[in-house]
């Protein structure tokens, strides 16, 4: 209770087991239980009266300055928090490059789509509804007019089986085009990078089959590298890289020419 025996709350506690129950009773007026809480704290609550309505328009020396300077910070506080906002945007977006270099399934997926479209490749695009997987991307050369790419990952080296995916994406497209088959590849993915790329970045193992069915395998690394030499602002050559995938038959990792000043 308070000093002026009021009921202001109860506490419950129990000896074996730690900590209590605060209970207050409703108070209808904020005043009264403020009153009351500040009694029990030995603090004297001061009343004040309210300012009448006409004492807004008296004009004291030195407000209206004083506001202006309040509404200028305000503004620079508004300003600098969407400045930050688009930074932190930008800090997530680049951020998800590395997924390049360690993701699998659905997330590597998507950042391969989307590295694709940052490096120019032309009409990137899901092959199938709901499909990241099996995706597109136009080609304009006498041989191709679109490639197929297919996107795996392994903790290990890769397996014939994933090659033989890209090959069986490629004849789906036959029929209507003439596409080139690319497979999109992160092996090792989870050993510490960039001390074991040429682990990474080998794909001996596949090198004749992929010359029998015109199948192109570019490593992940390749890829987070022309997407880090575009974020230093070097421009990126999306005709040159593209010409390199169409003529590459086996593993693409010497990518320099479709890296300009």
């Amino acid at each position: 209770s308070s000093q002026s025996d009021e009921i202001i709350g109860g506490v419950f506690s129990h000896k074996e087991y730690p900590g209590a129950i605060h209970m207050f009773p409703p108070i209808d007026d904020n005043k009264i239980g403020i009153r009351l809480i500040l009694e029990e704290l030995g603090i004297k609550n001061k009343s004040t009266e309210n300012p009448p309505s006409w004492i807004g328009q008296i004009q004291i020396p030195g407000l209206s300055e004083i506001k202006e300077q309040i509404d200028s910070e305000n503004f620079k506080i508004e300003e600098s928090q969407k400045t930050i906002s688009q930074l932190t945007d930008n800090q997530i977006k680049i951020k998800e490059y590395g997924k390049l270099l360690y993701a699998d399934s659905d997330d590597l997926e998507e950042i391969v789509l989307q590295s694709c479209k940052e490096l120019g490749l032309v009409n990137v695009r899901s092959g199938r509804e709901g499909n990241v997987e099996d995706m597109l991307f136009d080609l304009s050369t006498s041989d191709y007019d679109i490639c197929v790419v297919e996107v795996k990952s392994s903790e290990n080296n890769m397996k014939l089986e994933h090659v033989r995916q890209t090959l069986h994406w490629k004849l789906d497209y036959e029929e209507n085009h003439k596409p080139k088959g690319l497979l999109v590849a992160n092996i090792y993915r989870k050993n510490e990078y960039p001390t074991n790329i040429s682990q990474r970045e080998s794909f001996k193992d596949f090198e004749d089959f992929c010359k029998k069915y015109d199948i192109c395998i570019i490593p992940t690394t390749v890829i987070f590298n022309l997407i880090c030499k575009k974020l230093e602002g070097k421009k990126i050559d999306a005709k040159e890289l593209a010409l390199l995938i169409s003529k590459t038959t086996g593993t693409l990792t010497d990518v320099s020419s479709a890296i300009k000043k």
